[in-house]
């Protein structure tokens, strides 16, 4: 079902095109903010890329094998990931360990004020190939092997329910 009208747009607001995923859509909208802008969770994922920065915020994943994925990011790149809610992703699957939020080769990213609670094996899990992420605010909770697992290096943060190294 589109929603959208001929020239692609929703209400005025959006912007429709279309996505390299047969059956999808993907809706965008530019906005001329100069005060930060509120992402609600409504149970789709938002990755909103705001000058330059990745940001991924306000969504709910769960029931998967890993709830959010971070891969292959360059130390160049600003990835921000915040406000999320992780939970309950305990499906075995082609990835051995299932996890709330996993970063694989990812470098420099900012994780902050995410809920990560009883997914099937880890809470955060960063691989041993990602180097130098920050971690603030973020909860861990009831993740049966460890909240926070990290065979990273460099990664650093404060105020989290995990011990991390300061930055």
């Amino acid at each position: 079902m589109r929603l959208s009208d001929r020239s692609g747009r929703v209400r005025g607001v959006y912007t429709e095109r279309p996505s390299r995923v047969p059956g999808a859509v993907l809706w965008q909208r530019t906005v001329q903010a100069t005060e930060p802008q509120r992402v609600l969770p409504d149970g789709c994922l938002d990755l909103i890329w705001s000058g330059g920065t990745l940001l991924v915020a306000g969504n709910e994943a769960f029931g998967n094998n890993r709830g959010i994925i971070i891969e292959e990011i360059e130390p160049a790149a600003t990835v921000v990931v915040r406000e999320n809610h992780a939970h309950d992703n305990t499906i075995e699957g082609f990835a051995p360990t299932p996890t709330g939020i996993f970063l694989n080769n990812s470098d420099g990213s900012r994780f902050a004020r995410n809920r990560v609670t009883d997914n099937g094996d880890y809470g955060f899990h960063v691989s041993a190939d990602s180097e130098d992420n920050v971690f603030v605010g973020n909860r861990a909770l009831r993740n049966p092997d460890e909240n926070f697992f990290d065979e990273g290096s460099g990664s650093c943060g404060s105020q989290n329910s995990f011990p991390v190294p300061s930055c």
